[in-house]
């Protein structure tokens, strides 16, 4: 082992300090720092005791080996008084005690006759068996001390354990007290449920009724109700829309698709059961998608009709007639349509531009007087360029005999029309 044991409170915090503190010195790597002998390790063992209140407890001594033979000078020897010595033993929490007569060591043998003992031919073997004994004794204190000190922490360390309470239909509120008052941790987590309403508690895992270790943690199933239909806005693409009913733990089923002029091709339409909708566990949810717009009949021939009838001609046959603005013609009167874009007879888009002629029919001015002809092409949106007309009304002399350009063509609005009269 390269390190030193570490704490025994590093693993239980509610271990006694002195216990912990014993426990320590006794598993030092180095021998300086724990306890000399057996003898010290036993002072110190039930000084821990002493400490935490504990009786002590004794150890039994073995009995000498059942082949020792006693010399003959031993027997002559005065019965010497047992000491008595109370030695601890492990067992269940150290208490009980066990006290043992352990013999003193006689004093060496005496010889009847003066003079010195003579020297033993070999070692005394009785002498080396209780040394022997001493040496087991000191073993097993140490032994005792530590097995005691480790029964201590492991009858200490049994976990209380609780029992897992009823919470179905309770609110996660009301679950969470109950477990907490059976000392236990919630997890919660949420589903849909058809029948629990919810915030109500579906389930708990462990199962009611199990045993567990106090401070355990019991996952608690919170029910949301039946899930409802997301909304989904009209043009909102196909994945977008399967995702967000899945997660609703609803099934998409796809409907006849249909024309549409506001959401592009290939994207959702409308949604059955509508927005909000509480839908079963598992239920389907209809989308609809777009096939794009409605395909357009060829575009009509309005030319030449007033712009209010070509509108309603266009809007009849379907289409969004659009105002084009206006556009000179020589062969359609003022007012009138020239044409329209798309083009008549073409398979165009859904909307229709229509133009209309600015042009200007050159009213017949001639064989009026200078002043009637200039009114009237002035009236009709022309300029007046005349040579002539001074006549007062006197002969020939003050009416127009010419005109150009000639009356009844088209022509854009303010151009001049020149008049003349006689010798013009």
């Amino acid at each position: 082992m390269n390190d030193d044991v570490p704490r025994p409170s590093e693993l239980r915090p509610d271990l006694p300090p002195a216990l912990d503190d014993l426990i320590l010195r006794a598993t030092r790597r180095d021998p300086e720092r724990r306890p000399a002998d057996g003898s010290e390790f036993l002072t110190q063992v039930q000084a821990a005791r002493a400490e935490l209140g504990l009786q002590a407890v004794a150890v039994p001594v073995p009995p000498p080996p059942d082949g020792d033979r006693v010399s003959d000078v031993e027997r002559t020897l005065p019965n010497i008084p047992a000491v008595q010595q109370t030695m601890p033993v492990p067992g269940p929490r150290g208490t009980r005690a066990m006290t043992r007569a352990v013999p003193a060591a006689p004093p060496p043998p005496v010889s009847p006759h003066a003079g010195p003992a003579a020297a033993p031919d070999e070692p005394r073997k009785p002498r080396d068996k209780r040394k022997l004994i001493a040496l087991a004794i000191a073993g097993v204190l140490v032994l005792g001390g530590l097995i005691g000190a480790f029964a201590f922490i492991l009858g200490d360390s049994k976990v209380t354990t609780t029992t897992v309470p009823k919470l179905a239909g309770l609110t996660q509120a009301e679950a969470g007290d109950q477990l907490r008052a059976a000392k236990l941790n919630p997890r919660y987590s949420q589903e849909f449920d058809n029948t629990v309403d919810a915030n109500k508690v579906i389930r708990v895992d462990p199962a009611p009724g199990t045993t567990l270790d106090q401070d355990a943690t019991v996952s608690v199933v919170v029910s949301k109700g039946k899930p409802k239909v997301p909304d989904i806005q009209v043009g909102t693409a196909l994945d977008t829309a399967t995702k967000a009913i899945q997660e609703q733990k609803l099934t998409v089923v796809q409907g006849t698709p249909e024309y549409s002029d506001t959401a592009p091709k290939g994207t959702v339409v409308s949604v059955s059961p509508g927005a909000g909708t509480p839908v079963e566990v598992g239920g389907q949810v209809t989308l609809v998608l777009s096939q794009g717009p409605e395909p357009l009949p060829p575009v009509p021939d309005v030319t030449g009709r007033s712009k209010d009838e070509a509108f309603q001609m266009l809007k009849q046959s379907g289409f969004d007639p659009q105002d084009g603005g206006e556009e000179f013609s020589q062969s359609v009167p003022a007012g009138a349509v020239t044409r329209t874009d798309p083009p008549a007879n073409s398979p165009g888009s859904k909307k229709v531009k229509v133009y209309v002629s600015n042009a200007v029919q050159v009213p017949d001015v001639r064989y009026r007087t200078f002043d009637q002809a200039a009114d009237a092409l002035k009236q009709a949106g022309l300029e007046v360029d005349r040579k002539g007309g001074d006549g007062h009304g006197h002969g020939g002399f003050d009416f127009v005999l010419q005109q150009d350009p000639a009356p009844g063509s088209f022509v854009p609005k303010g151009t001049k029309v020149k008049i003349r009269g006689f010798g013009g």
